[in-house]
């Protein structure tokens, strides 16, 4: 076996190793700490773009108003993006059902989630803006959890919670458990170091004196707010007990077309705000964000590459190690199905990368609907 083969293979299996062995140190070492309880709490305006949600929407309403935040403090803003289906009407109905104040403003056309944001966050009028989904349900303490966070610090700017599945097929829901139980950790730990720009879209408070702005086509919205509080001088800050659930899709091409598109939408905030990786902007653009990028555009790459290496340099020696070798790539790969574990999350999550990034600069800031329960 010659040199040419066995460094290169060396050095691609070495990126992915320092970059995830890094990640996995991290996921242990973050301290978090519990977050100090308001004895008042502020008015806020909660705001979600909604585009056929009528099987879903009167649910979420009445989830904000199950919370325990304080419901005569909260103002809902539901931005409707062109629906073909009576989602306004049954928004409003259930805005009066369960006492929560808000209205509907619409967009003429369908204009996709960022823009949906973008305009829902400049109606707001509150100074505290929590930004949501229109198919996700907030645990009960969710909101009193991540605005407390936001105003404990003047230099905070943005706070998000944490994404868990609530239900799906076993298959599914398995593979993102594994997922979420390693990416929640690494979040909070960027948010000690500096700030995580991983921001979850299904729950995350803005402070407006932090002033955002963002791109109504380009990039995810959520990644791309977090980015402009970071570039303003404020901080982004993960908090993995505010939590918040999604139903997962039963079907696994739904689930498989999803997890791609976000991976496109977070690449490419990832891309668009490169320039970030600069000691102007301290440990994120030291740290943080060199870390992320190496691990969105790099190691996808170099995670199969090296395996196909490996393959070959064990088939070299011996051609019975060739369908061993693949057989057990392909079974660490579809074990999740059977058993929740973070081998099998983590090579799906290279593959979704991996195709993610043929897609980056597709447009697709016109989301695409998953199934509604």
């Amino acid at each position: 076996m010659t040199p040419l083969i066995i460094l290169p293979t060396l050095i691609l299996t070495g990126i992915v190793a320092v970059v995830y062995l890094t990640y996995f140190y991290a996921s242990f070492s973050k301290k978090g700490g519990e977050i100090t309880s308001l004895r008042e709490y502020p008015p806020i305006s909660i705001v979600f773009p909604a585009h056929n949600e009528v099987k879903v929407i009167d649910n979420r309403i009445k989830n904000l108003a199950e919370s325990d935040y304080p419901v005569e403090e909260m103002g809902l803003i539901i931005v409707n993006d062109a629906s073909e289906d009576n989602t306004e009407d049954v928004a409003l109905r259930a805005m009066k059902n369960y006492g929560i104040k808000g209205r509907v403003v619409k967009n003429k056309s369908r204009s996709g989630v960022n823009f949906s944001m973008s305009r829902g966050i400049e109606e707001a009028e509150n100074d505290i803006v929590v930004c949501t989904d229109a198919d996700v349900y907030f645990d009960r303490s969710a909101l009193k959890l991540v605005v407390s966070k936001l105003v404990s610090k003047k230099d905070i700017g943005a706070v998000t919670g944490d994404l868990q599945p609530l239900k799906g097929k076993e298959v599914t829901k398995k593979s993102e458990s594994a997922y979420r139980s390693m990416y929640g950790k690494i979040c909070e730990w960027e948010s000690e170091v500096a700030s995580t720009y991983c921001l979850n879209g299904a729950l995350y408070a803005i402070n407006k004196s932090a002033p955002a702005t963002l791109d109504v086509k380009d990039g995810a919205y959520d990644a791309g707010i977090a980015f402009s509080v970071i570039r303003n001088g404020y901080k982004a800050v993960y908090v993995s007990s505010a939590k918040v659930f999604e139903s997962v899709p039963d079907d696994l091409s739904a689930q498989f077309r999803q997890k791609i598109r976000r991976a496109a939408r977070l690449i490419k905030a990832t891309w668009i705000n490169r320039d970030m990786m600069s000691g102007r902007y301290g440990k994120f653009g030291r740290v943080v964000l060199p870390l992320r990028f190496t691990a969105f555009s790099v190691v996808p790459a170099a995670f199969f590459m090296s395996i196909c290496l490996w393959i070959y340099i064990f088939s070299s020696i011996n051609s019975i190690f060739f369908p061993f070798l693949v057989i057990a790539v392909l079974l660490a790969a579809i074990s999740g199905a059977w058993r929740s574990n973070l081998v099998s999350a983590f090579i799906l999550h290279q593959v979704y990368l991996f195709l993610g990034l043929f897609n980056t600069f597709r447009d697709v800031h016109i989301w695409e609907l998953t199934e509604r329960k």
